[in-house]
């Protein structure tokens, strides 16, 4: 049984660990991102705006997300305060506003075998929204002193589990609407 000073010891190591400049940049293009959002849903900007800001941050967000350091998951020490459903409804409302009759778009659901035929309909909003909360989380995190490896190892596990594909999908939306 792990005791809370075998705790304290293994943080006290483990915040010996440098930030890398791999964590310094994503945090840089994660905050860049949730700006962009964020003024989207201050002011509603014009399609062409929204568009044109969050496909170059979205562009940033995948290879800088790629290049986080692998981190143990066994080290993780927090658990990333939700960004409440109420505030996610603000957000997502915002873009579909924003993107009017550009929101929704038709995906295949599944890539590979079968089901690669079916098709579905995405939200860019919903994109964009999910992508925005799981980095905010993270930037939150990092005001409140969590450790950069801690949010790291989110922000790795949201690439290959969640916001990773919302961010693909909505390149691949928004690429249609550029085009």
């Amino acid at each position: 049984m792990t005791t809370r000073d075998d705790a304290r010891r293994a943080d006290d190591r483990d915040a010996s660990i440098p930030e890398p400049p791999e964590f310094a940049a994503i945090v840089a293009v994660a905050q860049a991102y949730c700006d962009t959002i964020e003024a989207a849903c201050a002011e509603p900007p014009a399609r062409d705006w929204l568009v044109g800001h969050v496909r170059r941050e979205l562009a940033d967000l995948l290879p800088a997300g790629l290049r986080l350091p692998d981190v143990d998951a066994n080290n993780v020490a927090y658990e990333p305060e939700s960004v409440s459903s109420d505030r996610w409804r603000r957000v997502f409302g915002a873009l579909q506003a924003g993107l009017g009759d550009r929101d929704y778009y038709v995906t295949n659901l599944q890539v590979y075998g079968e089901e690669a035929r079916d098709l579905g309909t995405g939200s860019l909003a919903d994109d964009l929204a999910d992508v925005w909360r799981d980095l905010r989380e993270g930037l939150d995190a990092l005001t409140t002193n969590a450790r950069w490896d801690d949010v790291a190892w989110e922000w790795r596990f949201g690439l290959d589990v969640h916001w990773g594909k919302h961010a693909v999908e909505a390149l691949r939306a928004i690429h249609e609407i550029r085009a």
